[in-house]
């Protein structure tokens, strides 16, 4: 490989960080001061007649007509027809219906076992006829000794079972 010197280009001349400090202040010395004015003038009796001059151009500005963009009755309309519009589709569309047959007997029981406190027992057998309690009876009734004994080897410990 070649040797390769590398110059930047730039060139700082001989004595120049030396005598930076001793050129600098000669500059200084030799140019005038900073000015006493700074060559902005505020007109003759401005702060006496600048506030009558705004209430001058506020009131101008007040006597002009003024055109809203949105009228409010027109925005009022629109939003009655939207909303009528969207309530019509919406009984339009809902069209599904369900029969008591259709729904399940353990999702009207989870719903009465959820909202418990809306019915009272007394309150749901008043709606009963003689028939249907009838039949809940012999529902509840039916359950077998296996059922029984898998109950309560499911949820009973074997040291309850020992101690008793």
């Amino acid at each position: 490989m070649k040797n390769k010197n590398n110059k930047s280009g730039y060139n700082v001349p001989k004595g120049y960080f030396e005598n930076f400090e001793d050129t600098l202040f000669s500059k200084l010395d030799s140019k005038p001061s900073i000015p006493n004015e700074t060559g902005f003038n505020v007109p003759v009796n401005y702060f006496k007649t600048v506030e009558n001059t705004i209430l001058e151009k506020v009131n101008q500005k007040q006597d002009r007509n003024i055109k809203k963009l949105f009228l409010t009755k027109t925005i009022l309309y629109g939003t009655a027809i939207a909303a009528s519009l969207v309530l019509v589709f919406s009984i339009i569309n809902n069209t599904n219906t369900y029969s008591i047959h259709e729904i399940a007997s353990t999702e009207i029981e989870t719903y009465l076992l959820e909202n418990n406190e809306l019915l009272s027992e007394n309150e749901l057998l008043s709606q009963l006829n003689n028939e249907d309690i009838n039949t809940l009876i012999k529902e509840n009734q039916t359950l077998s000794n296996q059922a029984i004994e898998d109950y309560l080897l499911e949820h009973i410990d074997d040291t309850t079972l020992l101690t008793e």
